[in-house]
């Protein structure tokens, strides 16, 4: 239907492009719908896998067009064979590919034409990377202005076309007729081969082919041309792979995100939805899972046979369970005791006179002192009055002090019950938390790394794992690697496995959303914040301050789509909910106060945005001095607002400073440092100051490009330095700036 060219575009910016353009001679009124249609779909759709959209518009003689992404890549399959991928690779590219097409589905687009030559695998840092082209035959889900099945459901290529696509079946085209296209795609992959060797005489010779025969097992037909080798297809992904392309739409996967998740369990040794879920197979499963455990299980239960052993065990159960009580009623008398020391500290009587009252941090701070002194003989102990303590200071916002004292009580856990103990383990993965917040990410990311390392393996307990991939997530948010957050989160909560409504289930999926959201995955963010403030809403009440935490993520949002002015609201709730409860100075606070005033600049409010600001740095260069890095962002919010509100050369000084003050404390690649600097470079365009704009915003780009030039930052100061190379007339540099601006 059209014909594709490779071309570059001057204007507005300069780069290579793809021009799609219907043929002459087909530019009959269906054919121009079905082009029409491809060009609104690929404009309401935004994701990695999913060739983008550009430009859109007609010939002078009326024959339509539209501009989009480069592909540079080769038919997926061809590029798993000339580069030998494993099983594994093969599995990892297919599911990105997956996730273009779940998000194709989330838009309402089925794409019914899903087939290698429409799936281009190039390569960025030398890593494959799959794009989704060719929506020219989509269908919106539900449209029914313009169909495209009746009378026309030879649309598609017959090798990777559903039965109900095709015309054998009576079932309607929904997102599944999709499932089924990459059911066949996986089998290609896997076996270099497709299920059917479709005939090239009549179509009704290809439709008795997909309503009467059915698909040979993967394993049966691997190795002939190609593929991974046999043993590894045999079983489970015999199992999906079937169940994909089963003809009964009723029994194929209900969704592209069933077909993913069985791939992603079948990877992980987990038990898949394709098989049945008996015994022996769950038992197999697991086996495979834990060989060594099982084995030495095995060789345990052969040794303690018969009467004695059970008598034996239930003895030594007995004694754990008396033990393990008298050491409960132990830690809770030392505990009791030395709180209630801890707390007479405070007793007006003890005083000297016209001392002022004791304060809690006091309090703490003595504590800490004598548990440092050893008055604390017992490990359960000292763990426990440890992490009461380090909880205690970040309630009140003393981060550094938090943190000292989680890294002690995971410390000396570690050192008693081992590493991976459950004591162990909140204490650690809280201290890594506590570690992330204050941005010692590297530290946080050395402590954490044993214990990831144990749960890849499959080692711990879930509960472990669902702590150590939730800290990890935490991390790597902070690092600004929004899709390893974001994996990070989705496997803690599949190992955790806990209900909606459970707390540590509501802080995972806090995470997530907050991951998504970064990455523009703004739809499926929102739903899943939305759903959070309802449940947190439900069982703790819509006041709560851990619900804030999840307003304040659905704030932001709103702010980077545009919403500011409902953002505001949700801040301002969140802020006068936090001033109520842990008081108008703490960390929590100055947080929601500077997230309010970031809010109103966005909105153009810069009045409202400078006082906000202002009244949060105040407090941060009270008590952390004006170079902590935490200072630094209420300073540049502050200085948005002035400049904003009128008064430039002071907005600038200001911001000058703070840039220097970055520059000094925070590493050369921190993304807080490269956001600094092109918001700085902005403000100096915005004031026409070209060539300081020049100068910082090619620092910004140097410290951004690790981010990728995807980003906003690295695009921002993209744009400063096209600008400022045209103010300058230096117009050679201000193209190739143009031409790296998406």
């Amino acid at each position: 239907m059209g014909v594709v060219y490779r071309a570059v575009q001057h204007d507005p910016i300069r780069r290579e492009v793809a021009i799609k353009l219907i043929r002459r001679g087909m530019d009959t009124d269906r054919i121009v719908q079905r082009f029409e249609i491809e060009r609104q779909t690929l404009a309401v759709m935004d994701h990695p896998a999913i060739a983008r959209v550009f430009d859109a518009g007609a010939t002078p003689d009326g024959r339509p067009y539209f501009v989009m992404e480069l592909v540079e890549g080769v038919p997926i399959t061809e590029y798993t064979s000339q580069n030998a991928l494993d099983l594994d690779a093969r599995l990892r590219l297919f599911l990105e590919v997956c996730a273009g097409v779940r998000h194709a589905h989330q838009k309402g687009i089925i794409h019914r034409d899903l087939k290698p030559g429409n799936v281009l695998v190039g390569e960025r840092d030398g890593a494959p990377v799959p794009k989704i082209i060719d929506f020219g035959i989509a269908k919106a889900v539900g449209d029914t202005a313009v169909e495209l099945t009746l009378g026309a459901r030879g649309l598609g290529t017959p090798a990777y076309m559903s039965p109900e696509q095709a015309g054998a079946s009576a079932a309607p085209v929904d997102t599944r007729a999709d499932v089924y296209a990459l059911g066949v795609l996986l089998y290609e992959l896997l076996t270099g081969a497709t299920p059917f060797a479709m005939p090239t005489g009549t179509p009704a010779e290809a439709l008795r082919v997909l309503r009467d025969e059915r698909p040979s097992r993967p394993s049966a037909v691997a190795g002939a041309r190609g593929g991974v080798p046999r043993a590894q297809l045999t079983g489970d992904l015999d199992s999906v792979v079937l169940k994909a392309l089963e003809q009964d739409i009723e029994r194929r996967y209900e969704s592209v995100e069933a077909f993913a998740n069985d791939l992603v369990r079948y990877r992980q040794g987990l038990p898949v939805t394709a098989r049945a879920a008996t015994w022996s197979y769950r038992t197999a499963r697991f086996i495979g899972r834990h060989r060594v455990a099982v084995a030495a299980a095995t060789l345990t239960v052969v040794a303690l046979t018969g009467s004695l052993a059970f008598a034996l065990m239930s003895m030594q159960e007995a004694r754990r369970e008396r033990d393990a009580a008298h050491e409960a009623r132990q830690v809770a008398d030392a505990t009791t005791t030395f709180l209630a020391n801890t707390i007479s500290a405070a007793d007006p009587s003890l005083q000297r006179p016209g001392s002022a009252d004791v304060r809690v941090r006091d309090l703490l701070d003595g504590a800490v002192a004598r548990l440092d002194a050893g008055t604390v003989a017992q490990p359960a102990v000292e763990i426990r009055l440890r992490h009461t303590l380090a909880g205690t200071y970040r309630a009140l916002g003393a981060v550094e002090l938090s943190c000292a004292q989680y890294e002690r009580a995971g410390t000396r856990a570690a050192d008693t019950y081992g590493l991976l103990d459950d004591r162990a383990i909140v204490n650690l993965t809280d201290w890594v938390n506590c570690l992330a917040q204050a941005g010692q990410l590297d530290e946080a990311e050395t402590a954490l790394a044993p214990v990831v390392a144990a749960c890849d393996a499959a080692a711990p307990p879930p509960q472990i794992c669902e702590h150590a991939y939730g800290a990890l997530g935490n991390i790597s948010f902070e690092r600004t690697n929004y899709a390893a957050s974001e994996a990070a989160f989705r496997r803690a909560i599949e190992v955790a496995a806990l209900p909606p409504d459970n707390n540590e289930r509501v802080t995972l999926d806090l995470g997530l959303a907050r991951a998504l959201s970064e990455q523009q995955e703004y739809e499926e963010a929102e739903t899943l914040y939305r759903d959070l403030i309802e449940r947190r809403s439900r069982v703790l009440g819509p006041d709560h301050m851990l619900t804030q935490f999840v307003r304040n993520g659905l704030g932001i949002l709103l702010q980077d789509t545009g919403r500011a002015a409902e953002a505001i609201g949700l801040h301002q709730q969140t802020l006068d909910v936090m001033i109520g409860t842990v008081g108008p100075e703490h960390d929590l606070t100055l947080r929601s106060r500077h997230q309010l005033a970031d809010a109103h600049c966005d909105a153009g409010d810069f009045v409202s945005c400078r006082d906000l600001a202002a009244e949060a740095l105040e407090v941060r260069q009270g008590t952390l001095g004006p170079e902590h890095p935490l200072t630094l962002r209420p300073m540049m919010t502050w200085a948005r607002g002035v400049f904003g509100a009128g008064d430039r050369e002071a907005a600038l000084t200001a911001m000058a400073e703070a840039v220097a003050t970055a520059r000094r404390v925070l590493p050369s690649d921190d993304a807080n440092l490269a956001e600094y600097l092109v918001t700085y470079a902005e403000l100096l365009s915005e004031a026409e100051r070209w060539e300081e704009a020049l100068a910082v915003a090619e620092e910004a780009v140097t410290g951004a490009a690790h981010l990728g030039p995807g980003t906003p930052t690295y695009q921002r100061a993209a744009g400063v330095l096209a600008e400022s190379y045209t103010q300058l007339g230096r117009a050679d540099e201000a193209a190739l700036w143009r031409g790296r601006i998406l």
